[in-house]
């Protein structure tokens, strides 16, 4: 549900678009707005292509 509203939010990014890590600060790929990356941070999940 988290991931389709940040699909939602940054225009219909894919899942591709983003890996968010729980070690350290939130990582997100240049392909999705930064400012996402703290709100969509989903603990104990790495979500990567």
């Amino acid at each position: 549900a988290v991931i389709r509203q940040w699909q939602e939010e940054c225009g219909g990014c894919r899942l591709e678009d983003v890996i968010i890590v729980t070690e350290g600060e939130p990582r997100i790929l240049p392909a999705a707005p930064k400012e996402l990356a703290d709100i969509y941070a989903i603990r104990d999940k790495v979500v990567q292509k």
